[in-house]
């Protein structure tokens, strides 16, 4: 997939620069809630009211999922509340595999429409390395990356951003998950997110995820307002908290990940074949294929520094793989500090009742001390 660079063409394509139709007091009023001001709790209040950067007053986040394939457009409405200019900040995690396709603003009647370019075209930064939405690239593989852009807005004017990206689903662990970050970093007068499913085969096993923000409740739940409709091979799902029920989540406006997960019905045989515009894609999934026996060398340190709680969380994931482990498996353990020590010198061993037994005393009997060494390749060759 190429990488892509958004390169705004700053063309206008509506001259002017239209106010507000009115004066904008800095009451509640100005934040165009979906429900009555005095129904909004004293510490929303104080939020609103105290807030310095350009209001978010809609976000609107659309998805439709065409055999597999997800298009997203997401729409943001900034307003500057101020006499006088203030930057507006648009945010909005991607996907690390989406392609974003348009970008577009339109600030102050005036519209900033984005080009695509290949990887090949990539604009230069002052120092010479070309721009990159991702993180560093000594980081690992991301799940997503951040999209943001910075724009000044005039006093009492508006800002939209439109954002479109594409998501090719991947089917892991028997089913298709599709993410969408929310977290627009304020509360939001009126935030919706509409996902559309549409396929040929039926849709099975569909569920939605509580919010993932790396909060831990004690009953996770679906997210408040979400509604789930069905029909024939079309589901529609809908998230539309206002802005009381957002603080209720986060008064910082993180609200996290909304996640569904699903599945289609398949037909045993040479899989699915769909033909579209002259091209055609070809799903093949099997399933109830036989296990493929592993064959698993447990490389363990137990140098000093594993002392304590490392040692006992080692010891406790190392039971619980061996109960993991089928019957037609093999296996081996390496220890390591200043020495190195093998738990059967001549190679793997079946996992029978008997090598297991042998195994959990083995793991018992790890105890840290001495200092760390680096394992040879050439050691671990005797085990396999």
């Amino acid at each position: 997939m190429l990488l892509l660079v958004l390169l705004l063409s700053f063309s206008p394509s509506f001259p002017g620069q239209p106010q507000l139709e009115e004066d904008l007091d800095p009451d509640l009023g100005d934040f165009d809630l979906d429900i009555a001001p005095r129904r909004v709790p004293r510490q929303v209040k104080a939020i609103l009211v105290k807030e310095n950067k350009p209001h978010i007053q809609e976000l609107s986040i659309k998805t439709s999922i065409i055999s597999r394939y997800a298009f997203t457009a997401v729409y943001c409405s900034m307003l500057n509340r101020h006499p006088a200019a203030a930057e507006g900040v648009f945010q909005f995690q991607v996907p690390a595999g989406a392609y974003i396709s348009n970008f577009t603003m339109i600030i102050g009647g005036r519209v900033y429409q984005s080009e695509v370019r290949p990887k090949q075209q990539r604009v230069k930064q002052g120092n010479g390395k070309p721009k990159n939405r991702e993180s560093s690239d000594t980081s690992s593989e991301p799940e997503v990356e951040v999209f943001s852009t910075a724009a000044s807005i005039p006093g009492r004017n508006r800002a939209i951003f439109l954002l479109m990206y594409e998501e090719l689903l991947q089917r892991r662990l028997g089913s298709y998950k599709h993410v969408t970050s929310l977290r627009p970093l304020q509360l939001v007068s009126r935030l919706s997110l509409d996902i559309t499913i549409v396929d040929h085969a039926p849709i099975v096993d569909l569920e939605v995820l509580p919010l993932r923000n790396g909060k831990i409740t004690a009953k996770p739940e679906v997210p408040i307002t979400t509604a789930v409709k069905n029909e024939k091979n079309v589901w529609k799902i809908t998230f539309s908290p206002n802005i009381v029920q957002q603080a209720k989540i986060s008064t910082s406006g993180i609200l996290g990940d909304f996640v569904i997960r699903y599945d289609v019905q398949r037909d045993a045989g040479i899989g699915d074949l769909q033909v579209l515009n002259g091209h055609f894609v070809h799903y093949f999934a099997p399933k109830d294929l036989p296990v493929v026996p592993k064959n698993v060398v447990f490389v363990i340190d137990t140098s000093a520094s594993m002392l304590g709680k490392k040692m006992r969380q080692t010891k406790d994931a190392l039971f619980t793989i061996l109960r993991d482990l089928r019957p037609a498996d093999h296996f081996n353990f390496i220890s390591f500090s200043n020495k190195i020590k093998v738990w059967q010198p001549n190679g793997l061993v079946p996992v029978t009742p008997l090598n297991v037994r042998d195994a959990k005393k083995f793991i018992y009997t790890l105890l840290p001390n001495g200092g760390e060494t680096l394992v040879h390749t050439e050691r671990l060759s005797h085990c396999s």
